[in-house]
């Protein structure tokens, strides 16, 4: 399992990156990936009103090895149901070329930013 931060490649510089898992030519977004499988079937941390799953890298570490295991296991559920399932949940599936990958702790892609600036 890879995961990655990304933004849609259009998307304003400022946006925050969101989680997603690099699954060959596909970002699956894994907010939605865990709304998506907690409503498959898939055995995923009880949350009140919001997806399983967190929005970010640094919350998904946040977890821990629980917050891990749960990823694995929508992702072995999307795998098992197959992509034309996942097609119908609204922003789980984004092709490679349509994201820009960013740096997983926004605080370090800042302190890029600053240190480019005071070099110019």
């Amino acid at each position: 399992m890879k995961l990655v931060t990304y933004t849609p490649i259009d998307a304003p510089a400022r946006l925050p990156g969101r989680a997603g898992i690099l699954r060959d030519d596909r970002i699956l977004d894994l907010s939605s990936l865990g709304t998506w499988a907690a409503r498959n079937g898939a055995s995923l941390p009880a949350t009140q009103g919001a997806s399983p799953l967190p929005a970010t890298v640094l919350e998904l570490l946040q977890l821990g090895p629980e917050g891990m295991d749960a990823a694995r296991a929508a992702l072995a559920a999307a795998e098992k149901a197959g992509i034309d399932s996942l097609r119908a949940e609204t922003g789980l599936i984004h092709a490679r070329s349509d994201v820009a990958l960013r740096s997983p702790n926004p605080s370090a892609e800042n302190a890029a930013v600053r240190v480019q600036r005071r070099m110019t």
